[in-house]
């Protein structure tokens, strides 16, 4: 007979194998995503350039919106490893993974007398669908998650054990949370520290004296972390920089958004579409009452104050993205896993089955869609629609095969929720591939840099290039009013602009690519001088406002 232990660990290995197709997939079939996912990799690749560990530059500024822990992580990647562009798409996923383990060690914290929680909880965050997005993608929130989840795994420990070792984690997670994204490890963390009196119902710390000295002394270890690396990259950077890493990122995001501001409820409106399947999911919504019942349990405080505090706090904060809320997903899997503790079996019925059914639908609505409307655009038929059938198929086993055993169960709609995301990567990727790979076009401007012609994006940069064509310079950006002069000072530049519809010129550009569903064009900056709409992005778009003698020194650079 299978021990409890031996039958979590083998449930959290197929998360792991859940995670590891996400992963390879996304890899292998999809680019490097612009804008963000290319800019991170740009200010790690300028970091490497520079040899620079404090101050992290994106195009030759430095780069004030993130502290510097993923570009570090991605240059010891390239330091052990060479340069290439594997390992620093696997940083990010890394803590993702970590994530799984790390829920299922909470759930053996809380509940340690009910080791089906630890079972099912990695397998519910997996299955979590928004969460499954994000797990294979380089952004931050992965890592702000990881630390976090160290956190109050380190919370728990000082709760459950006393003594410094707990503290000491939590320090430690706090410090490294910082280096990730900055103060906003606080939000995610200190409510069910400093709420501790609320859900410490049963097994109260040694003393509070005790609990509130180990925070302090957390805090200052933290603090501490975050400081040894902000101290000198703010006298490094400079006052504007050191003015945005200290202040400006984090008062403008909450008081008034300078990027993302959207209403107080947009959250709650938007919550229960990324928690699929789970919403959806008759069985959870019957064990909903019973767990209410439980209001008295420390781990259902634990995880509700861990859920409600962040949420109230995030949906105060001006700046909004959804993508925030990541590390509250593991305490929805906990709360979940608590829901069904304890059982073993679901009745069957085919109300129970609709998740099933939906992905069903959509795996058959994959295959059809590009055929069965004539609105659709003239690429989607040529998609590999047929993929959907892997999704239709895999639901109808699980239809024909329909188990009352609970986990099975739970786990059916984890995988059925990895092929959702690895179909749609695999449909979309021909289209990824031709319009948000940017590699053609750096490669293009690197020939370029090496050839000696200085390089102008006309427009806002995200650096986009910087990475997959390994330039060495900064590209400079240029607007209406800095065009004139640019060509003036560079004869030899070369302009860069978007275009949804190509210029009415006879002459024809460098260079013309694709980039996120526009043309890219790449335009000598003589034929920008003598044709200025060249740069416009869009009918009824203006012209750069050149100088009024623009024309006469045009000339007088020609006769020269």
């Amino acid at each position: 007979m299978t021990s409890p232990a031996a039958s979590a660990r083998s449930w959290l290995h197929l998360s792991v194998l859940l995670w590891l197709a996400l992963v390879v997939v996304a890899i292998i079939w999809r680019p490097i995503l612009p804008v963000d996912e290319t800019r991170y990799l740009g200010v790690a690749w300028e970091m490497w350039l520079r040899g620079d560990w404090l101050v992290p530059y994106l195009n030759g500024e430095p780069y004030s919106h993130k502290p510097p822990l993923l570009f570090w992580l991605m240059k010891i990647g390239w330091g052990i490893f060479g340069i290439n562009e594997i390992t620093p798409r696997l940083v990010a996923p890394l803590f993702g993974l970590g994530n799984l383990f790390l829920t299922a060690a909470i759930a053996r914290q809380l509940w340690p007398d009910r080791p089906d929680i630890a079972e099912r909880a990695p397998l519910i965050l997996i299955g979590s669908l928004f969460w499954t997005m994000f797990t294979s993608l380089t952004m931050f929130d992965m890592m702000v998650g990881f630390f976090a989840l160290l956190g109050i795994w380190g919370v728990l420990d000082a709760w459950r054990r006393g003594g410094k070792r707990g503290w000491i984690w939590f320090g430690i997670a706090i410090g490294f949370g910082i280096l990730a994204k900055g103060p906003a490890i606080l939000l995610h963390t200190m409510p069910v520290v400093l709420l501790a009196p609320f859900w410490t119902v049963a097994g109260r710390p040694l003393s509070w004296s005790g609990w509130w000295k180990g925070l302090g002394l957390a805090l200052l270890t933290g603090i501490a972390i975050g400081l040894a690396w902000a101290v000198p990259a703010g006298i490094a950077g400079g006052e504007e920089y050191r003015d945005m890493i200290f202040w400006g990122q984090t008062a403008g995001r909450v008081v008034d958004a300078f990027d993302h501001a959207r209403p107080w409820y947009w959250y709650t409106l938007l919550m229960p579409a990324l928690l699929v399947p789970w919403t959806i999911w008759p069985p959870f919504w019957k064990r909903v009452r019973p767990l209410l019942a439980t209001h008295r349990e420390a781990g259902f405080r634990f995880c509700l104050i861990w859920i409600a505090v962040a949420f109230v706090i995030f949906s105060i904060i001006s700046g909004k993205q959804l993508h925030y809320l990541l590390p509250e997903f593991p305490a929805f899997a906990l709360l979940v896993a608590r829901c069904f503790s304890g059982e073993r079996t679901i009745r069957p019925s085919k109300i129970a089955q609709a998740p099933v059914m939906l992905f069903l639908v959509l795996g058959v609505l994959i295959v059809i869609a590009p055929f069965v409307s004539t609105r659709v655009p003239d690429w989607v038929p040529s998609l590999p629609s047929g993929w959907g059938f892997l999704l239709a198929g895999l639901a109808g086993l699980a239809l024909w095969r329909a188990t009352t055993d609970l986990t099975k169960s739970v786990a059916w709609l984890s995988a059925l929720t990895a092929t959702l995301v690895i179909v749609v990567h695999l449909v979309a990727s021909p289209r990824l591939m031709s319009d948000y790979d940017v590699r053609e076009t750096a490669q293009e401007l690197k020939r370029l840099e090496n050839a000696g012609h200085p390089l102008s994006y006309y427009g806002k940069y995200h650096g986009q290039y910087n990475f997959a064509g390994r330039l060495t310079k900064p590209i400079v950006t240029t607007g209406d009013m800095e065009a004139a002069d640019w060509i003036l000072a560079n004869p030899e530049g070369r302009f860069i602009t978007l275009h949804r519809i190509l210029p009415e010129i006879d002459l024809k550009p460098d260079y013309l690519g694709f980039y996120r569903g526009r043309y890219v064009a790449v335009w000598p900056a003589d034929i920008v001088a003598d044709n200025p709409d060249v740069v416009k992005r869009a009918p009824g778009d203006q012209s750069p406002n050149f100088p009024s003698d623009w024309r006469s020194i045009n000339e007088n650079r020609h006769r020269k």
